[in-house]
């Protein structure tokens, strides 16, 4: 169990890199990175939370298929939705992405915001509990505010995690954000 947590946190960790390569340096993701500039964020900030962006065309499946990854770990992982036959297909689809790690800064989930105005699906899609992933457990940016809110500053609990991120550019480094309404 223990091994099995390591490879999904593993796998988590690639997918971090991977959406944050799409995001950084390539044409398809420059529209994710404008709408994160345009919010204020910069590249400094992007590079500390790791976002990234998951684009419209479906790429992790494959990107794991290459690497041989077993297909019982990949349904698993919650970063993908199964059909009735038990095919696979990316859950995450052009969404910028906010990964979500333990209080030990493994990510261990994702939050993903809507890129293009769609009135059928959620603003923010999150990853579906999984071994690693219980909601009522994760604070998000407890891994970076802990050290700040042990020192001096107290923990401060916002409504979303652009709020978190927001405040940790202009050096409120102990802001929190709980998932959803799991508080």
């Amino acid at each position: 169990h223990g091994d099995r947590s390591k490879q999904l946190i593993d796998l988590h960790e690639q997918t971090v890199k991977l959406y944050n390569h799409i995001l950084t340096n390539t044409k398809m993701g420059q529209p994710a990175l404008d709408y994160l500039h345009k919010r204020g964020i910069t590249d400094e900030t992007i590079a500390t939370y790791k976002l990234g962006y998951a684009p419209a065309q479906r790429l992790l499946k494959p990107f794991f298929d290459e690497r041989k990854v077993d297909y019982q770990l990949l349904r698993k992982t919650g970063l993908f939705s199964e059909d009735q036959d038990g095919n696979l297909r990316d859950r995450f689809v052009d969404r910028v992405m906010y990964p979500i790690r333990n209080g030990g800064g493994q990510t261990v989930g994702f939050s993903g915001r809507m890129l293009t105005k769609n009135p059928d699906m959620p603003k923010y899609l999150n990853s579906p509990e999984t071994e690693t992933f219980n909601k009522r457990k994760i604070l998000f940016n407890l891994d970076l505010a802990r050290a700040n809110i042990r020192s001096q500053q107290p923990a401060l609990l916002f409504e979303g995690f652009m709020d978190v991120i927001t405040a940790y550019q202009a050096g409120i480094k102990s802001g929190i954000a709980s998932m959803g309404t799991s508080l």
